[in-house]
Order: C-alpha cells, then structure tokens, then sequence
C-alpha cells in the first residue's frame, strides 16, 4: 500500500470514528444585540479534539463524501445539547446539506425532538459554493411552506444578492449581514 493510500486510509477510518462514535462536541457563543449589548441569541460551534480548526474536521467529511452525514449529527448534538429553549440557537449548515434529498426528512425527525424550542436559524455556510442558487432557492421555498416553522435560514452575505426581495429573514450580527 502506498503511503498516500495508507493516509486516506487513517483520515476514512479517523473520521468514520468521529462520526460514529460522537468524538466532537459544541460551544455555544453569544450573539449580541449592538443596541442594548443584551444577548439575543447563541451560535452552536462545532469542537473536536482530533482538529483544533474544525473547518479541517469539514474539509475532510467533503474529500470522503461524508459531510451530510456529519452536518447532520453536529446539528442534531447541537440542538439536543443547547438547553436554553427560548433563547435564538444559530447552527451553521453546508448549502449541499440542505439541498440533500433527506434533509427534509431529518428536519421533520428534528421537529419532534425540538418542539418546545422557538427560532432555530440554520445559517448557511459560506465555506462552500453553491453549485445551484436555483435548487437552494427552491428548496428553501419548499421548507418554508412546508410544517418547518421553527426552522429559519439566513443567507451570509455572499448569498444575498436577490434573496431579501424573495421574503427570506433578514439578519444584521456584528456587521455581517444574514
């Protein structure tokens, strides 16, 4: 085996321990309003001791085509873990998961387990490019008119070219629109 096959090898069998095993774990940061420096709302932080920069642990569920798999266990640990209900919970979420075609699904699987809970925002990252604004856009159309009504997305400011004229939210955190 090479040494480049060997290294796949370890991050397949590095990240699939990750994932399986639930080895990573969320800080919650505060969200600030400017006018009145009251905290109105927390931002879930994925943390994982194998990846001081957990935009590496990311990078590497892309390369092994098992980001939705892992976006979806760090939304899930996210939500059960932040106990503070009726306060705004901002989790991050890669455009290619919430056009996946079992996104829907594990929204409505969340909607139980999340029923008392009041404005959870799904913050699309920026990180990776959208391939289809059209798909997103219209996926973001279904979900809105379907029964997800605890659910928001917010767009960062590379994603907002056409979307406040379209009714989606409209944020302003610390000087970047979302």
């Amino acid at each position: 085996m090479s040494d480049e096959n060997r290294i796949v090898l370890q991050e397949a069998i590095l990240l699939d321990s990750i994932i399986r095993n639930k080895r990573f774990y969320h800080v919650f940061q505060p969200i600030y309003a400017l006018k009145d420096s009251r905290v109105f709302a927390y931002e879930a932080l994925l943390r994982c001791e194998f990846f001081p920069n957990p935009e590496l642990l990311f990078q590497l569920a892309m390369k092994q085509s098992r980001l939705y798999e892992l976006d979806i266990f760090s939304i899930y640990h996210a939500l059960t873990s932040f106990h503070m209900r009726s306060i705004p919970l901002f989790i991050n979420v890669y455009p290619s998961t919430i056009v996946h075609p079992a996104f829907p699904d594990f929204l409505q699987k969340l909607k139980s387990i999340c029923s008392s809970r009041k404005n959870i925002v799904l913050e699309i990252n920026e990180s990776e490019k959208i391939s289809d604004m059209d798909l997103l856009k219209l996926t973001f159309r279904t979900l809105t008119r379907s029964k997800q009504r605890i659910f928001y997305l917010v767009f960062q400011n590379n994603f907002l070219t056409n979307t406040t004229s379209d009714g989606y939210p409209f944020f302003t955190i610390a000087g970047r629109s979302v």
